[in-house]
C-alpha cells in the first residue's frame, strides 16, 4: 500500500485548501490504513495540545502587557513583479519562535511527555532570557500556497525573505512526484548561494521559468542565466521555448549545481554551473529527464549524478523505453551528448558511467502506454531503488508501477510490483486484456530484460560505458 506523504497529512489535519482536491482520496486511504490513521490522530492531538497551551500562555502574557503575535500567521502578498525577493512577516521573540516551530512540526514535538517537560522548560527558559540577534543564514526553504511564495528560513525556522512565484501547489507536486527540488541552498553561512528554477513575475506567460537564478544569503540576485542554444536532432530543429524546473547541488569544496532544461518533451539538456553561476558543461539527452539525484553510487566518497526518465530516440516507431544514466559530474565539461542520443551533432560525453535500458512491462504494452523511470526511490545498503510508472496523471485508473532495485555496481538485483499494479493486472485478466498472473516469473522476466550500453551495443551484464571517441583520441 502506498502511504500518503506526512506533510500532506499535516495539511489535511490543518484543513488547508492545498489538499482539498485530494481530500476524498486521503480519507479513503485513512479508512484502510491504520498507520496513516494513527499518524493523523497523533497530529490532531498534538495540535490540540499546542493550541490549548498557547491560548493559556497568550492569555497570561496579555495580563503582563506582553505583545504576542496572533496564533495564525497571515500570508504576505508578493511585491511588485521586478522585485526579486520581498521581506515577510516573521516571529521575532523567543516565545514566538517556539510557537512557530511547534506548529510547523507537530509530530516532532507532539506527545504529552515531551511537550509537557521539554516544551514548558524551553518556554520558561527563553522567557527569562533577553532576545538574541537573529540568525540571518539560510538553512531551509518551504512553499506558501496562500501567498504563492517560496520562503527562505534560517535554522530556527524563522522566515528570512520570500521569493514571489505562482502555482506553488504544482511545484510541490512536481517535487514530490519526481523527487528533485526546484530550490537548493548551498550552505548555511554568509557565503550561502540559493539557486532557484521557479517562475518569477516577469518571466513570461508560459509554465515554468526560462531562467535559473542564484541569490546571496540576503536575497539579492547574483546571477540570472538562461538556455538559449539552438537544438537540432537528426535535422529537426526544436523550439527555443526552454524552461527549467529542477536543480540539485553537489559539494566539491564549493558547491556546484546542475540544472535541467526542457520544452515539455524531448530533448532535455543538463547544465553544470559553479557556485557563482558560471556554466562549465552541458549534457544533451534525447528523452524526458524526470529527476536528478546526487548519490555516492560506488561508495568512494564522491557523489555521482543519477539521471532518471525515458529515452525517446525511437519514438517515431514506438520504441521509447525507461532509462537511467549515471554521470561523473567532474567530467561534465563542454557541450556533449549522451552516448545513447546519437542524433545530436556533438561529441559523446565522457561523463557517462552507466546507461541502463529497462523493458516495457506486458501490462503497460497491453494498455498501449509507455513507461518511464519517475525517480530514485531510495539509496542505501549498497542498493538503489527506482520507481517506474506508465502515467503522468495522478488519478489515472490504469496506473502501473514497478520498483527496480540495483546493486552499487548497477547490476539488477530485483524487480517488484506494487499492490495497485497487482490489482490492475487481475482486473485486466478478467477483462481479457492480458493473460496469466503477475507473479514471480513475470517479475523475473522484467529483471532479465534489463540492458546496459557498453559504448557500442546493448548487453545483459552491468558494464561501464567505453567512450569510443575518447579511446580513439
Amino acid at each position: 500500500m502506498k502511504h500518503v506523504e506526512q506533510h500532506i497529512l499535516e495539511l489535511y489535519v490543518l484543513n488547508t485548501a492545498a489538499v482539498e482536491p485530494r481530500k476524498v482520496e486521503i480519507e479513503a486511504h485513512l479508512a484502510e490504513c491504520a498507520g496513516c490513521r494513527a499518524l493523523v490522530e497523533q497530529m490532531t492531538e498534538s495540535y490540540g495540545n499546542v493550541e490549548e497551551t498557547f491560548n493559556e500562555l497568550e492569555a497570561g502574557a496579555e495580563t503582563t502587557g506582553r505583545n504576542l503575535v496572533p496564533r495564525r500567521f497571515q500570508s504576505i502578498a508578493p511585491k511588485t513583479p521586478d522585485t526579486m525577493a520581498s521581506a515577510s512577516y516573521r516571529p521575532v521573540t523567543a516565545l514566538q519562535r517556539f510557537q512557530y516551530f511547534v506548529r510547523r512540526h507537530p509530530v516532532m514535538v507532539g506527545g504529552g511527555t515531551f511537550l509537557a517537560l521539554a516544551g514548558f522548560a524551553l518556554i520558561a527558559n527563553i522567557m527569562l532570557k533577553p532576545n538574541v540577534t537573529k540568525d540571518l543564514n539560510p538553512e531551509f526553504y518551504r512553499y506558501n500556497p496562500a501567498s504563492n511564495t517560496a520562503e527562505i528560513l534560517n535554522k530556527n525556522h524563522e522566515i528570512l525573505w520570500q521569493i514571489p512565484t505562482r502555482n506553488v501547489v504544482g511545484i510541490q507536486r512536481s517535487e514530490h512526484d519526481f523527487g528533485t527540488p526546484a530550490i537548493v541552498i548551498a550552505d548555511s553561512s554568509s557565503n550561502s548561494k540559493i539557486t532557484t528554477t521557479i517562475w518569477h513575475p516577469g518571466d513570461g506567460p508560459e509554465a515554468g521559468s526560462p531562467y535559473v537564478r542564484v541569490y546571496d544569503f540576503k536575497g539579492s540576485v547574483l546571477k540570472k542565466a538562461e538556455f538559449d542554444e539552438s537544438v537540432e536532432y537528426l535535422g529537426r530543429v526544436y523550439s527555443d521555448n526552454w524552461r527549467t524546473d529542477k536543480v540539485v547541488a553537489i559539494d566539491k569544496g564549493e558547491k556546484e549545481f546542475f540544472v535541467c532544461w526542457g520544452n515539455g518533451r524531448s530533448p532535455n539538456v543538463i547544465s553544470r554551473y559553479d557556485a557563482h553561476g558560471t556554466e562549465l558543461g552541458q549534457y544533451w539527452h534525447f528523452g524526458n529527464i524526470t529527476g536528478m539525484f546526487p548519490v555516492d553510487v560506488d561508495n568512494d566518497g564522491r557523489k555521482e549524478l543519477v539521471i532518471t526518465g525515458s529515452n525517446d530516440v525511437l519514438d517515431s516507431v514506438g520504441g521509447q523505453f525507461p532509462a537511467i544514466a549515471v554521470l561523473d559530474p567532474e567530467r561534465m565539461i563542454g557541450k556533449k551528448k549522451s552516448a545513447c542520443s546519437s542524433g545530436f551533432a556533438l561529441p559523446a560525453s565522457d561523463a557517462e558511467i552507466f546507461y541502463v535500458r529497462l523493458p516495457l512491462s506486458p501490462l503497460s504494452a497491453a494498455l498501449t502506454k509507455y513507461e518511464r523511470v519517475n525517480r530514485l526511490q531510495w539509496a542505501g545498503d549498497n542498493r538503489l531503488a527506482f520507481l517506474v510508472t506508465n502515467t503522468s496523471q495522478e488519478m489515472d485508473p490504469d496506473v502501473a508501477n514497478y520498483e527496480y532495485i540495483f546493486q552499487s555496481n548497477f547490476s539488477i538485483a530485483e524487480v517488484k510490483s506494487t499492490d495497485v499494479t497487482d490489482l490492475l493486472y487481475a482486473q485486466k485478466v478478467r477483462e481479457g486484456l492480458v493473460k496469466g498472473s503477475l507473479d514471480a516469473a513475470y517479475l523475473q522476466a522484467l529483471k532479465t530484460a534489463v540492458r546496459y550500453w557498453d559504448g557500442e551495443k546493448w548487453v545483459k551484464v552491468a558494464v561501464k560505458i567505453t567512450n569510443r571517441e575518447v579511446v580513439q583520441k
